[in-house]
């Protein structure tokens, strides 16, 4: 990755505005920030993710009507804000998923049928969830989880042989029993859903932990 940008870059400075190439370096330095959260090497995966967040603000502001681009910028910010959560600064992480949310919620609302759009916002929101959460902010988590599973559902209710969005709706069954006032209950429904799609043959191999984790996971609850 890191050749194939050294090449991006080289093209991007001598046409500063061609916004294909400027773009090309965006995903290049995410490709490279990739690989460097997967190696854990947060500081350089976090440098990596800034320039490439640096760039797609810079289109991002030079067209906001480019829905592309402004899904662009939304997965930069998301990017940054995950290496900032692993790297313990919650309010950070938290900052930039609320401006990935303000992005993803205002295509959500452009393009109510465009399902990607839809799933990206139940992922934000999710990630939302998740960090207020871990900051014992309960009110605000349940709302969050709540929201993004409203989505999942109605996409889930919505192709009912399609296994990602059956599967992405217990993953969000399984973050709400965080919060909720009937945990028990939610995790009964997840495991559930979980036994159909192995039943029917539409969870994969790599899935099946799921049903064991589910279990487990109930048998702790009150």
């Amino acid at each position: 990755y890191r050749d194939s940008l050294d090449i991006v870059e080289r093209l991007a400075s001598r046409d500063p505005d061609n916004t294909e190439l400027q773009r090309d370096l965006s995903v290049g330095n995410t490709k490279v920030g990739n690989a460097l959260n997967d190696q854990e090497n947060w500081p350089a995966a976090l440098s990596a993710y800034r320039q490439a967040l640096s760039q797609a603000q810079a289109l991002a502001d030079s067209d906001p009507d480019n829905t592309d681009w402004q899904r662009d910028l939304s997965v930069s910010l998301e990017k940054v804000a995950g290496v900032l959560a692993i790297q313990g600064d919650r309010k950070g992480a938290l900052k930039l998923y609320l401006d990935s949310f303000t992005i993803v919620d205002r295509l959500a609302r452009l393009d109510p049928a465009n399902s990607d759009w839809q799933r990206d916002l139940s992922i934000t929101l999710s990630e939302i969830g998740m960090l207020k959460a871990k900051q014992r902010d309960i009110k605000g988590a349940r709302k969050a989880f709540e929201d993004s599973l409203d989505i999942r559902q109605e996409l889930a209710q919505s192709d009912p042989e399609n296994a990602t969005w059956q599967r992405d709706l217990v993953v969000a069954m399984i973050d709400y029993s965080q919060v909720a006032r009937n945990p028990r209950a939610v995790l009964s429904e997840a495991l559930e859903r979980t036994l159909e799609l192995d039943r029917s043959g539409r969870l994969a191999p790599r899935y099946k932990f799921m049903i064991k984790f589910l279990q487990d996971r109930l048998a702790r609850t009150k």
